[in-house]
Order: structure tokens, then C-alpha cells, then sequence
């Protein structure tokens, strides 16, 4: 079985760019097949195959792309070969969306959020998933006060049996108070989730209450699950296409 990176292909070909494509007749009916969308993708900074093939097939201009690589040189200088047209960097991803100064919140707002955490370093860290998830609600909160009524967001993860905390990303969600908003509501699940199909179910069900509570009540969602040269570990992405 493949390992984690060279499955990116699979995940392009089998659930990004058939989402994106939808999206686009969906979302942009009268525009449908010329309508360019603004792409923000995380990538490890070799293999930037999604902004090759979104543009390909006219989805994207390479030129409005922005791409986030964790801070390395010598990835940079390969992605520049690749010509996106903003390359952004720094440590931890999640920690330059809640920075205000941050140079990657003057890029907001996105038509695709390729939100790819399996492209970052380290990828098993303990708590990881839980701060995937609040590293997500940042983002639609952004999308939000930018008024965005339509969007297409992927996350992708590596799920093992390594417990994910309900209650750690309930109690970070709920820190985050909206006007209406009772809290995220997730009863029907275990405080701790190890099992691999239960840990799928459940990343679905926090996802789709988050668009929710940001104001995206119609939810278009598939998923994909690819096994890795390890038995315990899957990439995992989920698709979903919103609309107000």
C-alpha cells in the first residue's frame, strides 16, 4: 500500500476535483463552465498536483492560488518551480489563523478551502485532530465575516487509534459564541472515539454543525478514506459544498 504523500492523486482524481467540478454547476449556475474559483490548499510543497489539475480544467487561475507549506527553504524553492501565485509560510498553520497580523488572513476570502492537514509536520501528533477542528471553525469564521455565501471546504486528516476527545472540541467550539447558537450538540457520541468508522462519523457530524453555526444550513457532504502502508492509519478526507 501506498504511504501517506503519494496518495494525494488518488484523493485529487477520486473526491477533489469531481466536488470542485460539482460545485461549480451548483453553486455558479449561470457561470458554470467559466466561473474561476479562488483556491487556498495547505501542501507539503512538493506535490502541488491539486492546483495543476484544478486549473487544467479551468476551475481555478493559477495566479489568485494561495498555498501555506510549513517554513522550510528548500520547500519553498521547489514550490516556486511550480509558480502558485502566493506562497505563504510559517510553523504551525493553526497559529497564523488566530494571529491577527497574520499575512494569510489579507488573502480571505476563499471559493475552496483545500484544508489538507495531512500535508503538514509533524502529522500524528497527540490532540492533533482536536486542534484540526478548531483550526477549521477559525476559517469559517473568517469565510463568515467576509460574507461568503457559497463554498467549497475539504479536510483531510490521518485517523488511527489514537482517541479523539469529544468534549475538548466541544468545549473550544463552544468558546466561540454566536447569536443563536445553542453549542455543538454531539450526546450520541463516546467522550473518547478510537474506533475508525466511529472517528469518520463523528469528524462528519462536528463538520457539518459547524457550517451551521456559521450560517451555511445547506450541506452537500462525501468522504474518501484511503488505506496507508500502515494498517492503523487511514487518510481521510471529507468534501463538502455549502450554500446559504
Amino acid at each position: 500500500m501506498p504511504d501517506i504523500y503519494t496518495l494525494k492523486d488518488n484523493l485529487i482524481n477520486e473526491l477533489w476535483l469531481p466536488t470542485v467540478k460539482d460545485a461549480r454547476k451548483l453553486l455558479y449556475p449561470r457561470r458554470r463552465n467559466n466561473a474561476k474559483m479562488k483556491l487556498l490548499t495547505l501542501t507539503n510543497g512538493i506535490n502541488v498536483n491539486e492546483i495543476n489539475r484544478f486549473e487544467e480544467c479551468g476551475l481555478i487561475q493559477r495566479e489568485d492560488a494561495v498555498a501555506w507549506i510549513i517554513d522550510d527553504f528548500n520547500k519553498r524553492m521547489r514550490l516556486e518551480a511550480e509558480a502558485p501565485g502566493v506562497i505563504l509560510e510559517g510553523d504551525i498553520f493553526l497559529e497564523s489563523i488566530l494571529d491577527p497580523t497574520s499575512q494569510i488572513r489579507d488573502h480571505f476570502p476563499f471559493d475552496i478551502l483545500n484544508l489538507d492537514f495531512s500535508s503538514q509536520e509533524p502529522i500524528l501528533l497527540d490532540k492533533r485532530i482536536e486542534c484540526e477542528v478548531g483550526c477549521m471553525e477559525k476559517i469559517l469564521y473568517l469565510q463568515n465575516e467576509n460574507n461568503v455565501r457559497r463554498l467549497v471546504l475539504f479536510y483531510t486528516t490521518t485517523i488511527n487509534s489514537h482517541c479523539i476527545e469529544r468534549d475538548v472540541i466541544i468545549e473550544v467550539s463552544d468558546a466561540v459564541q454566536v447569536d443563536g447558537w445553542q453549542g455543538l450538540t454531539l450526546s450520541n457520541f463516546p467522550s473518547n472515539i478510537s474506533e475508525l468508522v466511529a472517528q469518520k462519523s463523528f469528524l462528519q457530524s462536528v463538520l457539518q454543525a459547524l457550517c451551521q453555526k456559521y450560517g451555511y444550513p445547506n450541506i452537500q457532504l462525501t468522504d474518501l478514506a484511503l488505506n496507508t502502508t500502515s494498517n492503523s492509519i487511514q487518510l481521510y478526507s471529507i468534501a463538502v459544498i455549502v450554500e446559504r
